[in-house]
C-alpha cells in the first residue's frame, strides 16, 4: 500500500522539516536536476523531491515528490538510467506538489498527477531522458578530472573521487553498456 493510499490528505510539512532534506549518492553532485531526500512528517516514508522552479510572484519555490524508499525497484532502476526520468516520475498515477515560502509560513502540498507538473520540469525531464542520476554523477566527476588540470582546483582529490565512485560502481556501468 502506498503513501497516498495510507493517507487521503497529503502530508503538511514544516519549514524545519522541508529543511532536512538529504542528498545521498546519486543525488550529492550537483547537475541539471537536483534532487533531494526526504521523510514524511510522519517518518512512515520517503519521498525524492525536485526542484520544480521559483514563482517570484507568489514568493515561493515548487517542489514535486514522489514517494521512493531506498532500496525500491523503480527507484533503483530510475537511478541508473534503466528507465527514463519521465517514466519514472509518471509511474504513479500522482505526485505530491510542494510549495515552500520564500518568507514566513509552512509548506502547503497536495496530491496532484503528472500532468499538473510545470512545462519546465517536465521538458528537463524530457531532455534528460534516460541518463540516470548515476550517469550524471559520472560525468559531473569525469569533467572535476578534466576542469581540474585549469582551474586551480585539487587535481589528486578529484582523480581519487573518479576513481573511488568508478570501484564502487563501475561494474554497473560495464554490464549497462553490453
Amino acid at each position: 500500500m502506498d503513501f497516498k493510499s495510507r493517507n487521503d490528505v497529503a502530508p503538511r510539512w514544516t519549514s524545519d522539516q522541508i529543511g532536512c532534506t538529504r542528498r545521498p549518492e546519486p543525488y550529492d553532485r550537483n547537475h541539471q536536476a537536483v534532487l533531494h531526500e526526504i521523510d514524511s512528517p510522519d517518518k512512515s516514508s520517503v519521498f525524492l523531491v525536485a526542484v520544480g522552479g521559483l514563482d517570484e510572484e507568489h514568493g515561493e519555490f515548487t517542489l514535486y515528490g514522489i514517494e521512493a524508499p531506498g532500496g525500491c525497484p523503480m527507484r533503483e532502476a530510475f537511478e541508473w538510467g534503466e528507465i527514463s526520468w519521465v517514466d519514472f516520475w509518471s509511474h504513479k498515477n500522482w505526485l505530491l506538489q510542494i510549495n515552500v515560502p520564500l518568507g514566513a509560513g509552512d509548506p502547503i502540498s497536495n496530491y496532484i498527477s503528472w500532468a499538473q507538473v510545470n512545462l519546465a520540469t517536465r521538458s528537463k525531464f524530457e531532455f534528460l531522458s534516460y541518463r540516470g542520476p548515476y550517469h550524471l554523477k559520472l560525468q559531473q566527476l569525469e569533467l572535476s578530472c578534466e576542469h581540474s588540470s585549469w582551474d586551480g582546483s585539487d587535481p589528486i582529490a578529484a582523480d581519487r573521487n573518479y576513481r573511488n565512485f568508478m570501484i564502487r560502481h563501475g561494474h554497473r556501468f560495464a554490464r549497462n553498456a553490453a
